[in-house]
């Protein structure tokens, strides 16, 4: 994951790129997915302690950077 241990913050350039990249291959590889079901995702993947122990296993707050760089990427799609 871009940027989570590299002391980057979830608006940097390539966090943003990167939610960019996987917003493609969900829509490529997997189903049609807009920013709006996006960010509910990300919402899930920080609330439900199955999802966030995968990003709490990458560092402490790995969750809230990912929910928080998913939002600020659906933020400028509007």
């Amino acid at each position: 994951m871009v940027g989570v241990n590299k002391g980057l913050s979830p608006g940097d350039l390539g966090v943003q790129a990167a939610i960019g990249d996987y917003l493609a291959c969900l829509n490529e590889y997997f189903y049609t997915c807009d920013a709006e079901f996006l960010r509910e995702l990300a919402g899930m993947w920080m609330t439900d302690a199955r999802f966030a122990l995968n990003y709490e296993r990458i560092r402490e707050g790995g969750a809230q950077f990912v929910r928080d760089a998913v939002n600020i990427f659906c933020d400028k799609k509007k």
